[in-house]
């Protein structure tokens, strides 16, 4: 399991370098970066729609409401959003994202860990990372039915 000061060195923006391999026991090709390359966009929306699909049941919309924002997200860049893509030997197996939502507002979005890379640490280290270091807050709960799903939705505030 990587050390906390590794990853959240990188969460951090200490080392954002594309190559940087994260020290994980029996990994030795896993990567994690802050840079979108050609791929990357269809490869996060892929990934959200069959493992959100397989794991929840989700139906087609949801690749929809993964598609749309992390489009506008890719066609911009601001010094106050950014994402972070996990790399296994040259296939993309997660990420996450610190967006903004409004001028007052930031949204942590489409933290998704492939299942291979579950139970490393690696995916509470990458929230903890981003929730600590933009300084996100809950600010509520409600039930909501998405996608075919009940679920709890959770919102969390930031002050930029």
């Amino acid at each position: 399991m990587p050390g906390p000061k590794g990853l959240r060195g990188l969460i951090q923006g200490e080392d954002t370098d594309i190559g940087k391999r994260l020290p994980i026991a029996g990994r030795p090709g896993l990567r994690i970066g802050d840079r979108l390359s050609p791929g990357d966009i269809e490869g996060v929306v892929r990934s959200h729609g069959s493992i959100y699909a397989s794991e929840y049941g989700f139906d087609r919309t949801f690749e929809r409401y993964v598609a749309e924002p992390l489009a506008r997200f890719a066609g911009k860049k601001t010094d106050r959003e950014r994402i972070w893509l996990v790399d296994d030997a040259g296939s993309l197996k997660g990420s996450i994202a610190i967006v903004e939502h409004s001028r007052a507002a930031a949204q942590l979005r489409w933290f998704l860990l492939h299942p291979d890379l579950r139970g490393l640490g690696l995916g509470k280290l990458l929230v903890e990372g981003a929730l600590r270091n933009a300084g996100f807050t809950l600010a509520e709960e409600k039930a909501s039915r998405l996608w075919g799903r009940e679920l709890l939705e959770q919102r969390y505030q930031l002050s930029l």
